[in-house]
């Protein structure tokens, strides 16, 4: 199941490293090349990464978390983690955006490709919302993925029996037992799966406006995709 939902997940935060959009599309298709699967450079944005594998038709919808390079898109990621952990991610208009997006996209999916969600931190706010509210997503999405999704105590998931029960046969959410982030996922929606920190040697710093989530690099390392990745797919 999601045999790289994870691997995906980390390759959507190219999306927004600089450079051009064809360059960072290369960037990602020269890394998953062994996959078969291709990112779609029309379909896909800073926000959304949409990849596609024509020969079994399977397609991967993956929604990236925290921007931290920098870019002119962290502020506005900022303010959406903010709103999320207020409870208010269905009023916060980067995330109403995204969702418009995730459900414009399963519609375009041809009848016959399975589709996979993926999502990593922030990307999980987007995803659920998208999964909890159209039918049609629902109907669609054959299995979902979040990794250290972001999970607020005051985020509604007053759904009805029918639709927690498509959830839990189709939602995964992954998480480090030491996450931050992910600690209120026992009130999602959704099986949850617990897994062990890994010893990352990759980060090096907890980015400065990160400082007030993440106290320590230790918690930031709980909480980083990485985690969910095998060595030898690096």
């Amino acid at each position: 199941m999601g045999k790289y939902s994870a691997r995906f997940a980390r390759e959507s935060y190219k999306m927004v490293k600089s450079g051009s959009k064809e360059k960072r599309i290369a960037d990602i298709n020269k890394s998953i090349a062994d996959t078969g699967f291709k990112a779609n450079p029309t379909k896909s944005n800073r926000d959304v990464l949409y990849l596609q594998n024509d020969d079994i038709k399977e397609v991967y919808i993956v929604s990236r978390g925290t921007d931290t390079t920098g870019s002119k898109k962290m502020a506005t990621d900022i303010r959406q983690d903010l709103n999320f952990a207020l409870g208010r991610e269905a009023h916060d208009k980067a995330t109403k955006k995204n969702v418009n997006r995730i459900n414009n996209l399963v519609k375009s999916v041809p009848e016959g490709y399975k589709i996979i969600m993926s999502s990593h931190s922030l990307g999980n706010v987007s995803m659920m919302e998208s999964l909890k509210k159209k039918k049609e997503v629902r109907r669609r999405v054959s299995e979902a993925h979040s990794y250290n999704g972001a999970m607020s105590p005051f985020t509604n998931n007053k759904v009805s029996k029918a639709v927690e029960k498509d959830l839990k046969t189709k939602v995964i959410h992954h998480r480090t037992a030491s996450d931050i982030v992910s600690i209120n996922h026992n009130n999602s929606l959704g099986k949850v799966e617990t897994h062990e920190t890994k010893d990352l040697k990759k980060i090096k710093k907890v980015p400065e406006h990160l400082n007030k989530v993440f106290s320590s690099l230790q918690q930031l390392k709980h909480h980083s995709i990485d985690n969910f990745i095998d060595e030898e797919k690096k």
